[in-house]
C-alpha cells in the first residue's frame, strides 16, 4: 500500500487528472500515445497580418513551440506563397514590435507562446 500523497508527489496525479494506459508489447515499443500527447502538448496557435494589411491578425497558424523560429518563418512563407527572405517577422506585444532574428532558437525561447500575434513585414 502506498501513502495517501504518493500520486501526487512521485507521479504528479491529481484528482481528476486523465491517465491514458497503452499496452507497449513484450518489446516496450515507444508508446504511439506518449508521442501523440508530447506533440499536442507543444502545439500552438500563432496570429499573424497579410503583409498588405499590417493592422489584422487574422491568419492562423499551428506550430510546435519547440521547433526553430526558422520553421515558423518557412511556414507563414509558404502560406504566403513567398520566399522566408523576402520578409520579416516581428513579436507584437503591448505598443511594441521586436523583430525576431534568432532563427536557430526555439518559437518558445523566442517568447511567442499561444494566440501570440506576429507582425510580417515586406
Amino acid at each position: 500500500a502506498y501513502p495517501d500523497n504518493f500520486l501526487v508527489r512521485q507521479c504528479r496525479l491529481y484528482d481528476g487528472d486523465k491517465v491514458y494506459i497503452e499496452d507497449c508489447g513484450p518489446d516496450n515499443r515507444s508508446s504511439v500515445c506518449a508521442h501523440i500527447i508530447k506533440k499536442l502538448r507543444n502545439l500552438i496557435e500563432l496570429f499573424y497580418n497579410l503583409p498588405d494589411t499590417p493592422e489584422k491578425f487574422d491568419q492562423k497558424i499551428s506550430i510546435d513551440k519547440t521547433l526553430p523560429l526558422a520553421d515558423l518563418k518557412e511556414a507563414i512563407a509558404k502560406e504566403l506563397k513567398l520566399s522566408a527572405d523576402d520578409f520579416k517577422i516581428y513579436r507584437v506585444g503591448y505598443n511594441m514590435q521586436t523583430e525576431l532574428t534568432r532563427m536557430s532558437e526555439t518559437v518558445q525561447m523566442n517568447h511567442l507562446l499561444g494566440s501570440a500575434k506576429v507582425l510580417v513585414q515586406l
